[in-house]
């Protein structure tokens, strides 16, 4: 018999395996079809130890048969069974489709005026989906559901039966469209074309406006198993061409004073929008409750605001006096005073799409505006005097209208202030330059001979700056003061109020210590920023000092000077030199003070450092024996070199002795220094511009070393005599200070403070 019959196979049972006996051994199961009959001589499958058998290697829609015998022991063969025949039947039909939808389209935005839609079948046996629409008539009236209660047939028509004034009656449908199974939607412009068993044929119809469909969706899988109907409509199809909006931006913002909008902090801003459509007049008809959304994008940030339109198709989105109104968010204010700032306004409105109501399109508009600020170009109220230098001391102001917001201050710095100085005989600038703003204005402080008037404006760029940005100040020559004018009144003499410290630059300098040349002196520029003529003493402060201290000068208004940095070669410190590409640095203190004002806070000092390579001399041998015998004038030149060079060691020894008295009386005492009324003459040297830049940093002060006047510039007998005390007294020295110095027998230094017991091991 059989057990299951599915669209997978067949399972088959027969008797109960103790129905057989104890010497059953097994059973053989023969099978025949269509295309091949029974071969006893060999069996379709043999069977143990059950009475079943399941066969899925079947066709569906084919017819099989089976017979069954036993075999037992000895060979003993039971008859065969009677025949069983089966039919693999199909698979069951694939489920309903579910939300099928018939849905009116625009037609200027489509390709059809309606479109069916359904979700995706969960069967996995769905091969297609074919899709059949009707126009709305009396049957679909009259009878309830007349279209959702059809059938498919084997040629895939939807069949309508129907009894029509008591005679049955038939339908066939051919489907608008057959879609694979993965498509859930299509456009649809036409109806089902059909089969009246009984009318005959008609064709299929465009679909047309204020009429009113059905639409069935199938799902057939590969054995032309349709799903139940599921039945969509009915819809209107009607006049849905969209009505072309249109919005219109408006925008002001800005200083009635500049032509085009800006966003300025003092200045009122209102953004609103108008929204509206042509009618067929082409007259202006404005759209109420247009659902609107407008963007604005200012640097990084960006401000959402959203609204509708009014009876009159209006939206004010914005309208304030100023940017400091609460409504204006913070970084928006703080946006204004963005020197290329540009903000962008965006605007759209929502498509409306109401049922049985004509739709609208969406619509944007956009626009920009860039920023703006008030500022003030200031200085002197009145004329200035020059001094007897004809220089000037003055400062102009850049300072923003908008005090209460300090990103607008703050947007001013680095901004350029141009300047031109005129006399009065010429209308050209005879000098001109430009300066920086920094903390809010610029200090010129500088001399200006015969000019009687110096320009300033704003070097604007591309920001647009409002308000003043010019201003002139008129300059008053210097007058030699007397006692009293014809007027009886004191006239009052310019006196600088501040002073600034002298600037120093050296040169990138490397110096071979075991050679020890005339030429190693560290040359530097001083420069004199002040207006008026300035005493400077630059000072070596660290001790023990390898260099020695250029002494006190004189630099005349904004000038400069040239100073060196001797090494002190006699200092016994410098034989223990041998840094080979090493940098190294020594303390400097430059001290500033006027000669002829008596300025509060001076003299000013300024403690830096300068920087120099210590390296050695590595001498390479040039010339061979061979070379040296082959020419009697090259000895005889070279005789005469070596006179010359003992000639000049014995002139620089004499130079040194000279000049060890001076530098003992005047560079070994720059700690207690003062000025002197006429100022020591320092050599002079290259220009700055032909040094290369050296930087001179600020370092923290590090303990004190010997100082110069340790060990004096002597000559070879003074040193041996200074060895022999040294041996005498243990070689103790005590510098001005009061702390003793000592080198050990391996060249190590010690010191002593004063009034301490225990010596400290000197490290650089």
């Amino acid at each position: 018999s059989v057990q299951t019959l599915t669209e997978f196979g067949v399972t088959l049972e027969w008797q109960a395996l103790s129905e057989f006996g104890n010497d059953l051994q097994q059973f053989q199961v023969f099978r025949m079809s269509s295309t091949s009959p029974y071969d006893y001589s060999s069996p379709y499958e043999v069977v143990l130890d059950q009475n079943t058998l399941t066969d899925s290697a079947v066709d569906i829609g084919s017819t099989y048969g089976y017979v069954v015998r036993s075999v037992h022991s000895y060979g003993v063969v039971s008859n065969l069974s009677q025949p069983l025949e089966v039919t693999i039947p199909n698979p069951p039909a694939p489920s309903a489709v579910t939300n099928v939808q018939i849905l009116d389209l625009d037609i200027e935005t489509a390709s059809a005026p309606m479109k069916v839609t359904w979700d995706l079948s969960s069967d996995s046996s769905v091969d297609e989906y074919s899709v059949f629409v009707k126009e709305a008539t009396y049957w679909d009236t009259d009878v309830p559901d007349f279209f959702g209660n059809g059938t498919i047939t084997s040629d895939k028509k939807y069949e309508i039966a129907f009894d029509e004034s008591g005679t049955p009656n038939k339908r066939h449908y051919s489907p608008v469209a057959t879609v694979s199974s993965g498509t859930n939607e299509i456009e649809v412009s036409q109806t089902s074309a059909y089969v009246d068993m009984t009318a005959g044929s008609f064709p299929s119809e465009y679909i047309q406006d204020t009429s009113q469909y059905y639409a069935v969706v199938l799902a057939i899988d590969s054995y032309n198993n349709a799903s139940s109907p599921t039945l969509a409509g009915p819809t209107m199809s009607y006049n849905n061409t969209y009505i072309n909006s249109q919005l219109e931006l408006t925008v002001s913002s800005g200083p009635d004073a500049v032509s085009e909008n800006v966003l300025e902090s003092n200045s009122g801003l209102l953004l609103s929008v108008y929204a509206y459509h042509f009618d067929n007049a082409q007259q202006q008809v404005a759209i109420e409750d247009a659902q609107l959304e407008m963007t604005l994008t200012y640097g990084t940030d960006t401000l959402v605001l959203n609204g509708q339109t009014d009876s009159n198709g209006q939206w004010v989105a914005v309208d304030v006096d100023d940017l400091h109104d609460p409504a204006i968010p913070q970084n928006l204010l703080d946006f204004s005073a963005d020197p290329d700032g540009e903000l962008d306004i965006d605007v759209s409105m929502q498509s409306i799409e109401i049922v049985d109501t004509q739709p609208y399109t969406s619509a944007s508009a956009s626009s920009s505006i860039g920023t703006a600020m008030m500022a003030e170009l200031a200085g002197p109220a009145s004329s200035i005097d020059m001094d007897a230098n004809h220089a000037v001391d003055l400062n102009i102001t850049l300072t923003a209208v908008d005090s209460i917001n300090p990103a607008h201050q703050a947007s001013l710095e680095g901004t350029t202030i141009q300047w031109e100085a005129f006399n009065d005989t010429s209308l050209d600038a005879e000098m001109s330059g430009s300066e920086t703003i920094a903390g809010g204005k610029i200090r010129i402080v500088s001399t200006f001979q015969n000019i009687s008037r110096i320009e300033f404006s704003v070097d604007t760029g591309t920001r647009l700056l409002i308000g003043t940005t010019t201003f002139s100040v008129s300059l008053n020559a210097y007058v030699i003061p007397t006692d009293t004018d014809e007027t009886d009144e004191q006239i009052v003499e310019w006196v600088p109020d501040s002073i600034q410290s002298v600037t120093i630059g050296c040169e990138s300098a490397t110096i071979l210590t075991n050679q020890q040349s005339p030429d190693d002196p560290i040359e530097c520029i001083l420069e004199n920023p002040n207006p008026f003529a300035v005493n400077v003493v630059v000072s070596v402060t660290e001790s023990p000092s390898l260099f020695k201290s250029p002494g006190a000068a004189e630099i005349a208004a904004n000038g400069s000077l040239t100073i060196s940095f001797t090494p002190k070669y006699e200092d016994p410190l410098w034989i223990r030199q041998d840094d080979v590409n090493t940098e190294k640095e020594f303390a400097i203190q430059v001290r500033t003070s006027s000669r002829d004002y008596d300025i509060p806070g001076q003299p000013l000092l300024d403690n830096s450092v300068v920087s120099w390579t210590a390296d050695l001399f590595v001498e390479t041998e040039t010339t061979p024996d061979t070379e040296e015998k082959s020419s009697s004038n090259t000895l005889l030149f070279g005789g005469i070199g070596v006179g010359v060079l003992v000639l000049a060691l014995i002139g620089f020894v004499l130079y040194r002795r000279a000049s060890a008295d001076f530098e003992d009386a005047s560079f070994y005492e720059e700690q207690d220094i003062v000025v002197e009324d006429e100022p020591v003459e320092l050599p002079e040297g290259k220009p700055l511009d032909d040094f290369e830049d050296k930087t001179i940093s600020k370092e923290p002060e590090i303990i004190e070393r010997p100082s110069d006047s340790l060990i004096s510039e002597v000559d070879d007998v003074e040193e041996e005599a200074i060895e022999e005390a040294s041996e005498e007294d243990d070689g103790i020295s005590t510098d001005e200070y009061g702390t003793e110095w000592y080198e050990d027998e391996v060249g190590t230094w010690w010191y002593r403070e004063a009034g301490a017991e225990d010596w400290s091991e000197y490290n650089e």
